[in-house]
């Protein structure tokens, strides 16, 4: 498999990184008014999370490269000054409020529901490792469940790893967008509506 991308020096990764063929690597390096190499050089790429090492290693062959993203609150992360533990979900009203009402509405405004739900993002989050657990929000349109997905979740861990898909993505034979997620959402889920109920359930 060859790949093509655009490496950014200065932060380690790589902006766009994508499959392709041999035949195309020319006209890529062309359209960056680069040359066609004469070596293409062997990479040994995976997706691991708890590394914490460099995301792309090109002094040595292979080259090494870590396709997980990490987002740029993960790269300026902040230390709490004193451990925080279940119960202290309530401090989050003192640095992000719209966020905090935002999640207990979604939760219907259960402040149990609240504990637990950022003790789960939490660990995600601290850890990189799948909780292997989901949470069924459910609710009237205009709840808050897609701005959540899509302006703190996504943000905070990374587009792909944290894709929003659909009913009909379930269905459908290739999930390639599981590889890299760490949590995945499905918006707009509605069981009933599936022809392959059964088939659904099995992937859920």
């Amino acid at each position: 498999v060859y790949w093509n991308g655009i490496y950014n020096p200065n932060s380690n990764d790589f902006l766009e990184l994508k499959p392709t063929s041999r035949n195309s690597i020319e006209d890529f390096m062309r359209t960056h008014g680069r040359p066609a190499p004469d070596f293409i050089p062997d990479a040994m790429m995976s997706f691991d999370p708890q590394n914490s090492g460099p995301s792309v290693d090109l002094s040595t062959l292979p080259y090494r490269i870590n396709t997980f993203k990490r987002t740029m609150f993960m790269k300026n992360a902040i230390e709490p000054q004193e451990p925080i533990e279940l119960g202290y979900a309530t401090k989050l009203t003192e640095k992000c409020p719209t966020i905090y009402k935002l999640i207990k509405h979604i939760l219907g405004d259960g402040q149990q529901e609240v504990e637990r739900f950022i003790n789960w993002l939490a660990y995600i989050y601290q850890t990189k490792e799948k909780a292997k657990t989901a949470w069924v929000l459910s609710g009237v349109p205009g709840t808050g469940k897609g701005v959540f997905a899509y302006q703190v979740l996504r943000p905070l861990l990374g587009e792909e790893q944290a894709p929003v898909k659909t009913l009909e993505n379930l269905e459908e034979q290739f999930n390639s967008y599981l590889q890299q997620a760490l949590v995945c959402v499905v918006d707009e889920f509605h069981m009933a509506s599936s022809a392959a109920m059964q088939k659904v359930a099995n992937k859920l």
